[in-house]
């Protein structure tokens, strides 16, 4: 791939309204592919008088042929023609280049009628989105892949870890079954357990830059992740109760990046006539919700789709706080040096650089 083309916003946008925040889907991405080719376009975008974000086509025109492998940020949609304008579709395609799409939220609620005309490929990140997707648009362009490329951040080794001030973080949205296990969290910590904890409001605020964001993060021993949501439904039937578990979340593949132990925790669900009620408040910033829900965690749960089970040692999954509280007052070297070294191999083997890049290839061969 010697023409390598990158299209993402460089900043958070709230319905085409920019902010002033680095989007880190963008700087990932960015750090990635230059790491695998230092020469690549990068597409640039402005901002309107009224506060927009718009993709500017005068670099692309220049740069895209038919040489060129395009990777393209594909949660915004070309339909709603607000950040991407239209023309940009009919570049793309008559560029008879490589079009390969990365979806990080891929969701029904977007639309992709677009990007499956225009991709050769388009990436999912999780496996029950990217089987939906193929059924849905009757097509097989939607590929899985189990994480963001991202590159390693920060060295882990036994002599950083301990000297880390914080003994678990948390740094992200304060959605109800993520808030009430931290809030626990908070309630039962103990002096001399050091906690670390921004809601996404203040994250935007205090953290604009994803390098920012990586360094605290690196401060952590233990960073608490889960998955993006709890429940999530495909079936295009109202009626259809076949939930399944939420969305890949790609705070695991930044805590490894940062050589942090990713301290992994999943709420149960199941298939019931309460499980939409269910997760309208679990995934909501409700005050009140009944006390048992999203309180018991899922040991069975896994961060990654398809992760091959060898590599959970990487990771510490935990049941409740109790549970959480326990594995940091009783820190051994050999358990830790254990955890980080499973840690390095689900980074070499779903999230560099490296790894991705081979994954694309691949599919755009086949």
């Amino acid at each position: 791939m010697k023409n390598i083309v990158f299209i993402s916003p460089n900043r958070y946008h709230f319905n085409g309204v920019v902010s002033d925040a680095q989007s880190d889907v963008y700087f990932h991405f960015k750090n990635s592919l230059k790491e695998i080719n230092n020469k690549i376009t990068i597409a640039k975008f402005i901002k309107s008088k009224k506060g927009y974000l718009q993709l500017d086509l005068k670099l692309l025109k220049k740069k895209v042929d038919k040489n060129s492998v395009v990777f393209i940020d594909g949660n915004i949609s070309i339909e709603d023609n607000t950040i991407y304008p239209l023309e940009l579709f009919y570049l793309l395609k008559n560029s008879k280049g490589k079009i390969v799409c990365f979806v990080p939220d891929l969701i029904k609620q977007l639309k992709f009628e677009k990007w499956v005309k225009l991709s050769d490929i388009i990436i999912g990140f999780s496996k029950n989105a990217v089987d939906w997707a193929n059924k849905f648009y009757k097509t097989k362009k939607f590929k899985f892949y189990p994480s963001l490329p991202l590159k390693l951040y920060n060295k882990q080794n036994l002599n950083d870890f301990f000297k880390r001030p914080y003994d678990i973080g948390y740094i992200g949205s304060d959605k109800k079954f993520r808030s009430k296990f931290l809030n626990e969290l908070k309630n039962k910590a103990k002096i001399d357990v050091k906690l670390l904890i921004v809601n996404t409001d203040n994250r935007l605020k205090n953290y604009k830059t994803t390098e920012s964001y990586l360094k605290e993060i690196s401060k952590c021993k233990f960073y608490f992740c889960t998955r993006a949501s709890v429940y999530e439904n495909y079936s295009e039937n109202i009626f259809n109760i076949d939930y399944r578990e939420g969305r890949f979340a790609n705070r695991v593949s930044e805590a490894i990046i940062c050589g942090c132990i990713p301290m992994y925790w999943q709420p149960k669900f199941d298939n019931s006539f309460f499980t939409p009620i269910k997760k309208r408040f679990l995934f909501s910033r409700k005050k009140i919700i009944p006390s048992r829900w999203g309180t018991i965690g899922n040991l069975a749960s896994l961060p990654y789709d398809n992760m091959n089970k060898n590599l959970k040692n990487g990771i510490e999954i935990v049941n409740n706080v109790e549970d959480a509280l326990l594995k940091v007052k009783n820190l051994r070297i050999s358990y830790i040096s254990n955890k980080l070294k499973y840690g390095r191999k689900i980074y070499k083997t779903y999230i560099s650089p490296i790894s991705f890049y081979n994954f694309v290839k691949s599919k755009l061969n086949d």
